[in-house]
């Protein structure tokens, strides 16, 4: 998401883990907890 810092914080190389609750971070976190629960149900759709 363009709005979690893809384009301005983030690197699409390697990226440290950031355990703060720093806000971005916690988007971030946000983000790929809903992406990978949507991949679950789509295997499980199969």
């Amino acid at each position: 998401h363009l709005m979690s810092g893809w384009l301005s914080e983030y690197s699409y190389k390697c990226q440290p883990v950031d355990y703060s609750y720093n806000p971005t971070a916690v988007r971030m976190a946000n983000l790929c907890w809903w992406y990978f629960i949507s991949k679950f149900t789509e295997f499980a759709d199969t």
